[in-house]
Protein backbone atom coordinates (compact mmCIF):
# COMPACT_ATOMS: atom_id res chain seq x y z
CA UNK A 1 0.00 0.00 0.00
CA UNK A 2 1.52 2.98 -1.02
CA UNK A 3 0.73 6.50 0.59
CA UNK A 4 -0.26 9.03 -2.00
CA UNK A 5 0.32 12.11 -0.04
CA UNK A 6 1.72 12.83 3.48
CA UNK A 7 -0.81 15.17 5.19
CA UNK A 8 -1.45 14.01 8.63
CA UNK A 9 -3.71 15.64 11.34
CA UNK A 10 -3.15 15.28 15.09
CA UNK A 11 -3.75 11.68 16.25
CA UNK A 12 -7.05 11.16 18.22
CA UNK A 13 -5.59 8.90 20.97
CA UNK A 14 -2.40 6.83 21.60
CA UNK A 15 -1.28 3.90 20.86
CA UNK A 16 -2.51 2.25 24.30
CA UNK A 17 -5.58 3.68 24.30
CA UNK A 18 -6.63 1.85 21.16
CA UNK A 19 -5.41 -1.05 21.79
CA UNK A 20 -7.70 -1.06 24.64
CA UNK A 21 -10.26 -0.28 23.15
CA UNK A 22 -10.20 -2.32 19.95
CA UNK A 23 -10.27 -5.55 21.89
CA UNK A 24 -14.08 -4.69 22.69
CA UNK A 25 -14.80 -4.32 18.60
CA UNK A 26 -15.27 -7.06 16.16
CA UNK A 27 -13.28 -6.14 13.45
CA UNK A 28 -11.05 -7.95 10.88
CA UNK A 29 -7.21 -7.46 11.40
CA UNK A 30 -7.23 -5.15 8.26
CA UNK A 31 -9.82 -2.85 9.04
CA UNK A 32 -8.20 -2.45 12.82
CA UNK A 33 -5.23 -1.32 10.57
CA UNK A 34 -7.54 0.85 9.10
CA UNK A 35 -8.77 2.39 11.83
CA UNK A 36 -4.98 2.79 13.34
CA UNK A 37 -3.95 4.71 10.72
CA UNK A 38 -7.10 7.23 10.99
CA UNK A 39 -6.90 7.61 15.36
CA UNK A 40 -3.25 6.89 16.04
CA UNK A 41 -1.35 7.45 13.27
CA UNK A 42 -3.26 10.76 12.24
CA UNK A 43 -3.78 10.14 8.57
CA UNK A 44 -7.26 11.77 7.34
CA UNK A 45 -9.70 9.04 6.81
CA UNK A 46 -10.25 10.06 3.03
CA UNK A 47 -6.73 8.97 2.19
CA UNK A 48 -6.74 5.78 3.52
CA UNK A 49 -10.35 4.64 2.14
CA UNK A 50 -8.61 6.15 -1.46
CA UNK A 51 -5.56 3.95 -0.41
CA UNK A 52 -7.30 0.92 0.61
CA UNK A 53 -9.82 1.36 -1.76
CA UNK A 54 -12.72 1.67 0.63
CA UNK A 55 -15.32 4.06 1.24
CA UNK A 56 -15.29 6.84 3.51
CA UNK A 57 -18.36 6.38 5.14
CA UNK A 58 -17.47 3.08 6.14
CA UNK A 59 -14.63 3.71 7.14
CA UNK A 60 -15.88 6.72 9.39
CA UNK A 61 -18.19 4.77 10.72
CA UNK A 62 -15.46 1.74 11.95
CA UNK A 63 -13.22 4.86 13.27
CA UNK A 64 -16.31 6.57 15.21
CA UNK A 65 -17.37 4.05 16.80
CA UNK A 66 -13.92 3.45 18.39
CA UNK A 67 -13.18 6.92 19.25
CA UNK A 68 -16.25 6.92 20.91
CA UNK A 69 -15.22 4.54 22.97
CA UNK A 70 -11.87 5.52 24.09
CA UNK A 71 -13.34 9.26 25.25
CA UNK A 72 -16.19 7.08 27.33
CA UNK A 73 -12.71 5.51 28.88
CA UNK A 74 -11.01 8.49 28.72
CA UNK A 75 -10.20 10.00 32.34
CA UNK A 76 -10.48 13.87 32.44
CA UNK A 77 -7.19 15.84 33.81
CA UNK A 78 -7.30 15.77 37.53
CA UNK A 79 -6.95 19.47 38.57
CA UNK A 80 -5.25 20.85 41.78
CA UNK A 81 -8.17 23.61 42.24
CA UNK A 82 -10.91 21.15 42.41
CA UNK A 83 -12.72 22.24 45.63
CA UNK A 84 -12.97 18.93 48.12
CA UNK A 85 -15.56 19.70 51.20
CA UNK A 86 -13.64 19.84 54.69
CA UNK A 87 -13.81 16.35 55.95
CA UNK A 88 -13.69 14.80 52.67
CA UNK A 89 -11.37 12.99 50.51
CA UNK A 90 -10.76 12.96 46.97
CA UNK A 91 -9.64 9.41 45.49
CA UNK A 92 -9.27 8.26 41.53
CA UNK A 93 -10.53 4.76 40.68
CA UNK A 94 -10.62 2.81 37.49
CA UNK A 95 -13.31 0.18 37.86
CA UNK A 96 -15.85 -1.62 35.14
CA UNK A 97 -18.82 0.37 34.46
CA UNK A 98 -21.22 -1.24 35.97
CA UNK A 99 -19.42 -1.17 39.34
CA UNK A 100 -18.67 2.59 38.87
CA UNK A 101 -22.86 2.61 38.75
CA UNK A 102 -23.23 0.91 41.96
CA UNK A 103 -20.81 3.79 43.45
CA UNK A 104 -22.22 6.97 42.07
CA UNK A 105 -25.64 5.32 43.34
CA UNK A 106 -24.38 4.88 46.79
CA UNK A 107 -22.67 8.47 46.88
CA UNK A 108 -26.43 9.75 45.56
CA UNK A 109 -27.73 7.61 48.01
CA UNK A 110 -25.64 9.11 50.99
CA UNK A 111 -26.06 12.82 49.85
CA UNK A 112 -29.62 11.95 49.88
CA UNK A 113 -30.00 10.51 53.27
CA UNK A 114 -27.45 13.31 54.84
CA UNK A 115 -28.57 16.41 52.91
CA UNK A 116 -24.65 16.40 51.02
CA UNK A 117 -23.30 16.79 54.49
CA UNK A 118 -19.79 14.93 55.44
CA UNK A 119 -20.30 12.92 58.69
CA UNK A 120 -16.86 13.57 59.84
Amino acid sequence: MARTKSVRNEPKCTPIEFDEAIVLFSLDPVSIARVRRVLVDGIPPPIVAQEDGVSTQMLHRQYSKVLKKILEHRTPPVSSEVMVPEGWQSVTIMAPPEFIATIKKQLADYLNASGGRSST
